[in-house]
């Protein structure tokens, strides 16, 4: 193929992602190196998490297992968590992560066991 039919190199992409290490940025994969991915996040009904039929309990945790080994995440429905202590638990989380290293580590024991929780 002549020189001038190929098509030129392509500048990277990036997205950029704020998660509980912080700011990180992150190459979009194309071509050759992109991985296998999910179009869209499984919603998953807990409506039958308390339910007398083993059966059904067994299901929704075959349906969970799925949703965290396809995509690594899911939405919970009906799943009897109040506002009120959802919005408590995320303050707690923001309080913890925007805490100094050391005081995490008083509260995980060391520093391997507070991988994700750096700054």
């Amino acid at each position: 193929m002549a020189p001038s039919a190929l098509l030129p190199e392509t500048e990277p992409e990036y997205v950029v992602v704020h998660a509980g290490k912080g700011t990180i940025r992150r190459q979009i994969l194309t071509g050759d190196q992109k991985k296998p991915t999910f179009d869209t996040i499984p919603q998953i009904d807990f409506s039958n998490m308390n339910s007398s039929c083993i059966e059904k309990r067994r299901a929704l945790a075959k349906e969970v297992g799925n949703a965290f080994k396809d995509s690594g995440f899911m939405y919970a429905a009906n799943h009897g968590i109040s506002e009120v202590l959802q919005d408590d638990l995320y303050r707690v989380i923001q309080q913890f992560f925007a805490l100094p290293l050391e005081e995490k580590i008083k509260v995980c024991g060391s520093i391997k066991d507070t991988e994700g929780a750096n700054n």
